[in-house]
């Protein structure tokens, strides 16, 4: 979500660096403050990645790992739309609240 700061001041002579350390406390503020909605995903994936995520998990893999193997299906499945769309775009998993598979 891009965000536009403007910030009004009557100095009107300000250092470089002052406006850089500024426009970095900016970016840290609001990457820390401003998170987009959670979003719900309701996803029927092909049986080969429930397939790859118990290998992984049987193999010893992280919980990085299998989530890695998520992401993917979801990139190939949801984002991409089975290769239709999206070409070049990669998917990446953070902060799962919870997740509810069906066999």
């Amino acid at each position: 979500m891009p965000v536009l700061v403007v910030e009004v001041d009557r100095s009107t002579t300000m250092a470089p660096a002052d406006v850089a350390a500024k426009s970095t406390r900016y970016r840290r503020l609001f990457r820390l403050r401003v998170r987009p909605p959670p979003r719900m995903v309701t996803q029927k994936m092909p049986g080969s990645v429930a397939q790859r995520r118990y290998e992984a998990r049987d193999a010893g893999a992280t919980r990085a790992r299998r989530e890695a193997i998520l992401a993917e299906g979801l990139r190939d499945e949801y984002v991409k739309d089975g290769g239709r769309r999206a070409r070049g775009l990669d998917v990446e998993l953070n902060d799962v609240a919870w997740m509810d598979v069906e066999l």
